[in-house]
């Protein structure tokens, strides 16, 4: 069997030890997102270990960000937080509260009170750890809330301020206007434009400064407090916290945390907003449908909704370079984020990426209604919900799996931004984005075939093979590439490309009988190469729940197709 890659990479993230799985504060039966955030630190090595439980483990994780010290001082070696993780780390830990003691389960709900929030006893100001409350005073004679779709609250001192100028004299900072300019266009985009649900009513939340049942946006000094976060939703929903009613859907209302300034970011800090705006929000409307989609799915589609609203701003580019098309051998429903490849979830957009270019933003809608969790609905896991929303709009998804191996071999020629995402070499020189090109097999008038070959692809990789005319190679030879995936499953494609002399390329997919098929391809010497593009489809997983190692995957399953044999083989004839 041929050596994988990315086992190795991923390896970092450690296995964890028993799963709380089926515990949480989710009415409704089925199995928990895997968690989304396993670093390699002391924490993580404390779950292998048996230390701490999965929920004592997501409440670690979730203190990383909003009490860092007290985390630190207790395991000394941990990892920072992304400055997109605490929407996921908080979703991780408001699923398995009821696996926490009476004291630990106090200390988890108080992450989820808004920054309104006092202390239990209303005595003075919030404990110093607990930064993510604005400050008493600041409450008592300096908020300040703002409603239209949203309601947008701020305090007008402490550090949580936003800077104060008001240029047009409208008593709100020109800071907040921003922050409602943004969101205007986020919201009639996402939910205007592109037709999502909008975020749920919050109505039975206990927010102590009631503003209604639209979504809330608080401004506070986020990044600042936290080290680096941008942003985040999150839920004080007592369906989700509290399981009131035995509430049968999995569906949450939210609110939402965006920085007071962004100064960090220099001169682009309209941009990081937009991006944060757009990325926060469709996690909202997310939770309006399902709140324990998969890791992957919730973050690579909230990452591709980024250039739906604010085609110009570009911040997911950032990602390319830990999606497929760089990496084909890291699954697509990888759900761990760890090691090298700790942005892989965001990484992942590049699929609905390609599935817009080429057919239509709907689609993606189409699979959140797919994973819809409210009651009355199965809420099905990405990999049933995203092969049947391909296909009630008559799309193979096998087939355009296939299709997006083949679009990142050379990504200007298929995305509409793909001869932007470009990287620099160790001389600084810039080089873009693609597919790894493996070595050439050179095949000529002495040598006219390959021996037979197979590559061993685990489901949703990658793998590619690339045939190069020789000397002595005649003018009107043909090249003939066979494949046999007869032993590789019913995800199974193949599809070969042409390149000329002068760049140009030529897809043409390999149509299979019983697994076996063929590609015929005319004045192979006139090629600069034939390329051979192999895909493993596969999105059968079972025992949902069951998991207990990483790397995880959709539903925390096990992938019923890994390790499955391609063989092909390259001849001349004529």
């Amino acid at each position: 069997m041929l050596a994988i890659r990315w086992r190795p990479l991923i390896a970092l993230a450690v296995a964890a030890s028993a799963l709380l799985v089926g515990v949480g504060g989710v009415a409704t039966a089925g199995p928990l997102p895997a968690l989304s955030a396993l670093p390699e630190d002391a924490v993580t090595r404390a779950l292998r270990a048996g230390e701490l439980s999965e929920s004592q483990y997501a409440l670690q994780r979730a203190l990383a960000i909003f009490d860092r010290d007290a985390v630190v001082r207790r395991f000394g070696d941990v990892a920072r937080p992304g400055p997109h993780d605490a929407t996921l780390v908080l979703r991780d830990l408001a699923l398995r509260l009821d696996g926490l003691s009476a004291a630990e389960r106090e200390r988890a709900e108080r992450l989820f009170q808004r920054p309104t929030a006092l202390r239990p006893d209303d005595a003075g100001s919030p404990d110093a750890s607990d930064w993510f409350f604005y400050e008493t005073a600041a409450i008592g004679s300096a908020y300040v809330g703002w409603c239209t779709n949203y309601c947008v609250s701020w305090v007008t001192t402490t550090r949580d301020a936003p800077p104060a100028v008001d240029t047009d004299g409208n008593g709100r900072s020109d800071y907040i206007d921003r922050v409602f300019e943004v969101m205007d266009v986020v919201w009639s985009t996402e939910v205007g434009v592109l037709g999502y649900r909008p975020p749920k009513s919050d109505a039975n939340s206990p927010d102590s400064i009631g503003l209604g049942p639209r979504l809330d946006i608080y401004i506070m000094d986020v990044e600042g407090r936290s080290g680096g976060t941008l942003g985040y939703c999150t839920t004080d929903d007592p369906n989700i916290l509290r399981q009131e009613s035995l509430y049968q859907g999995k569906d949450a209302s939210s609110y939402c945390v965006l920085d007071n300034d962004y100064a960090f970011q220099g001169s682009g800090w309209l941009d990081v907003l937009r991006a944060t705006a757009a990325h926060e929000f469709f996690h909202a409307i997310q939770f309006a449908y399902n709140y324990a989609l998969d890791d992957w799915l919730a973050e690579a589609t909230a990452t591709w909704v980024e250039d739906e609203v604010f085609d110009d701003v570009n911040d997911n580019h950032w990602f390319v370079g830990e999606s497929q098309v760089v990496w084909p051998d890291v699954p697509l429903d990888l759900s761990t984020v760890s090691g090298a490849l700790e942005h892989v979830v965001y990484g992942a957009y590049t699929f609905f990426q390609l599935l817009t270019d080429t057919y239509d933003r709907v689609l993606v809608r189409r699979i959140l209604e797919a994973s819809d969790a409210v009651p009355g609905k199965l809420g099905e896991h990405s990999l049933i919900a995203l092969p049947r929303a391909l296909a009630d709009s008559g799309i193979d998804f096998a087939s355009f799996y296939n299709h997006y191996a083949v679009a990142n071999w050379w990504p200007p020629a298929f995305y509409d931004e793909g001869w932007m995402w470009m990287t620099e070499n160790e001389l600084g020189q810039p080089v873009q984005l693609a597919a790894p090109m493996p070595r050439g097999l050179v095949l000529s008038s002495k040598k006219r075939k390959t021996p037979t070959k197979a590559m061993y692809l685990d489901h949703l990789t990658a793998g590619y093979a690339r045939f190069v005319p020789g000397r002595g190679t005649k003018a009107r030879s043909r090249l003939v590439v066979a494949v046999d995936l007869s032993d590789a499953g019913v995800g199974a494609r193949a599809s070969v490309i042409t390149e000329t002399r002068s760049g140009r390329l030529k897809t043409v997919p390999i149509r299979l009988r019983s697994g076996v098929g063929i590609a015929t391809i005319k004045r192979f010497r006139k090629l600069s190469y034939v390329a051979l593009v192999l895909t493993n489809g596969s999105t059968r997983t079972e025992s949902c729940g069951s998991d207990t190692s990483p790397p995880f995957f959709a539903c925390y399953g096990v992938p019923l197709d890994d390790g499955m044999p391609f063989r092909y083989q390259a001849r001349l004839v004529g």
